[in-house]
């Protein structure tokens, strides 16, 4: 069954070119003011500024840029698609997402990647990934390679979709161990499907 995403994602003008990696790069939830939290295009403007700009706007973009080990926002952004798997803005951090919402992420997460079709997924959101997504539905893969232990192929449509959850990019546990970090979003694009 088909939903309606709020937050129209974010796919890059190269992402469907036949060598891209196809990442589909997954968030928890934007922080809008009251005009922004009806705008439907809300994503695809943000990751369109920092694209254009070079300014990411926020913590979690330009670490995200950072933990990829990119030097260019123009050229990362043309390669990745991007949306978030809540679709309810949040007025600011203290907000928490309700019961409501986290029913809604597993729904939201089938719907992205069916329109969207990538190769790989990552969910930069332990808690999403942990307690709302997590391995129901989804099959460790098979590698003897330490840092892959909690990657997953997920199946849709006799699809496959590489994908892991780690933690929000601009977080303290990032931020202590970023080498590990980086380690792991590098072994992890590195694998070969």
């Amino acid at each position: 069954m088909s939903i309606k995403l709020h937050f129209t994602p974010w796919i890059g003008d190269h992402f469907h070119v036949d060598n891209s990696q196809k990442l589909l790069l997954l968030g928890e939830s934007h922080y809008v003011n009251e005009k922004e939290a009806n705008e439907s295009d809300f994503t695809k403007n943000i990751i369109k500024y920092a694209r254009d700009t070079g300014d990411e706007r926020s913590d979690f973009f330009r670490a995200i840029v950072k933990l990829m080990n990119q030097q260019n926002n123009s050229n990362f952004w043309n390669e990745v698609a991007f949306g978030n798997l809540i679709q309810r803005g949040f007025r600011n951090s203290g907000e928490q997402p309700t019961q409501a919402d986290y029913t809604s992420v597993k729904k939201v997460f089938e719907q992205m990647v069916k329109e969207i079709q990538p190769k790989k997924i990552i969910i930069f959101s332990k808690r999403i990934w942990d307690y709302h997504l997590g391995e129901q539905g989804f099959e460790k893969i098979q590698s003897p390679e330490p840092l892959l232990q909690d990657v997953f192929w997920y199946t849709q449509e006799n699809q496959r979709y590489l994908t892991m959850g780690t933690w929000h990019p601009s977080s303290i546990y990032v931020r202590n161990n970023k080498q590990k970090a980086t380690e792991l979003i590098r072994a992890f694009m590195q694998y070969s499907m």
